[in-house]
């Protein structure tokens, strides 16, 4: 269950394109997905483009989206001192990776349990943006 533009997952199953809402700060889920996945925020927010702090990122990404629906991907860009335009990459990337990458999908899948363990489940809205 993920937040994004409804382009973005067209041709995914039903269970990918639920739009999940609660309103929790963005800084708190970056530190909650810093802390299961045993990477650094530091170096969640630093320039390196290394591919497991890259896919820390895009998957922080998609849990803010699943947990705050205000959320703008410009707000979101700015937790991790990017431009809005990396988020709609890293939204595109994501939804490629988990159909492309079983590896990627088990840790996110994971990672979303967790994060659901520890904020609580998002609440769901039948409108997206």
């Amino acid at each position: 269950m993920i937040f994004c533009t409804p382009v973005a997952f067209q041709g995914m199953n039903s269970a990918f394109s639920k739009v999940c809402y609660k309103n929790i700060d963005p800084i708190v889920i970056a530190k909650t997905v810093s802390g299961i996945l045993n990477v650094r925020l530091h170096v969640m927010i630093s320039p390196t483009k290394r591919r497991r702090a890259v896919d820390s990122r895009r998957m922080a990404y998609q849990i803010m989206f699943l947990y705050n629906r205000k959320l703008s991907r410009k707000e979101a860009a700015a937790v991790f001192n990017r431009d809005h335009s990396t988020v709609t990459c890293s939204v595109y990337s994501h939804a490629d990776l988990m159909k492309s990458d079983p590896k990627y999908k088990e840790t996110y899948l994971m990672l979303e349990k967790k994060v659901t363990l520890q904020l609580g489940e998002p609440k769901t809205g039948s409108n997206a943006p």
